[in-house]
């Protein structure tokens, strides 16, 4: 699958957290969570959007780690199923 796709398919919460946290949670859609959060300094200034949009990226980034592992170690197993 694509990465957007993955994400696409995922359940994504978000939320706000002691005045000036965003929190957000995907779950994947094999079942397994990943979890970021963005913060502000002061809490007049949050921006929840922001927040999510921070956040959103930084998963973007681990799904796209996750997928490089995964990748990486089925050629991996590939090249080693080759040589027995």
């Amino acid at each position: 699958l694509a990465i957007d796709e993955i994400i696409a398919r995922s359940a994504i919460h978000a939320w706000k957290e002691y005045d000036s946290c965003t929190v957000v949670t995907m779950r994947l859609p094999n079942g397994y969570v990943l979890v970021e959060s963005s913060g502000c300094i002061d809490p007049a200034e949050y921006d929840h959007d922001l927040g999510v949009e921070t956040c959103m990226k930084a998963l973007k980034r681990r799904v796209w780690q996750l997928e490089g592992y995964r990748g990486k170690q089925a050629f991996h197993d590939g090249q080693e199923a080759g040589r027995a």
